[in-house]
């Protein structure tokens, strides 16, 4: 089942490097992109999944919480092509889906739902200030 569909162009690349700080010349110069392993200008990997997970969050709103994903980028996929978030399957607790163009999937994910399993440090409770201006020192100590 197709969630959304959309092409990614230039400008979308530059809002997004400057939003995420990545401007790899293979996501934001086509001229440079043109050396890179790509050959081309490509859409950022991390765009494709925070896309992905848009569309299925606005397909059903009362998804329990992600405690979970994976991610396996396989092929690239380019400015202009493009491209569709397809539902391949899904269950109570997990929903795997992938970008794909001209029906062939370029990256899929895997999110899983539920409660959040393990312990979760005490540091990461820890304000990002007083993380910033403490003395040096080991993270576990906070």
């Amino acid at each position: 089942m197709r969630l959304a569909e959309r092409t990614f162009t230039d400008t979308d690349q530059q809002r997004f490097a400057s939003t995420s700080g990545d401007h790899n010349p293979m996501h934001v110069d086509a001229l440079l992109a043109r050396r890179t392993q790509a050959g081309s200008q490509v859409v950022h990997g991390i765009h494709l999944l925070l896309w992905t997970l848009d569309a299925l969050a606005a397909a059903q709103p009362e998804l329990p919480p992600l405690c979970k994903l994976r991610a396996q980028f396989s092929r690239f996929v380019y400015l202009n092509e493009h491209a569709e978030v397809v539902l391949m399957q899904q269950n109570s607790t997990r929903a795997r889906l992938s970008v794909s163009v001209n029906g062939i999937a370029r990256s899929k994910f895997t999110f899983e739902f539920g409660d959040v399993v393990g312990h979760v440090p005490d540091w990461l409770e820890t304000s990002l200030e007083e993380i910033a201006f403490a003395p040096s020192r080991p993270l576990a100590s906070y």
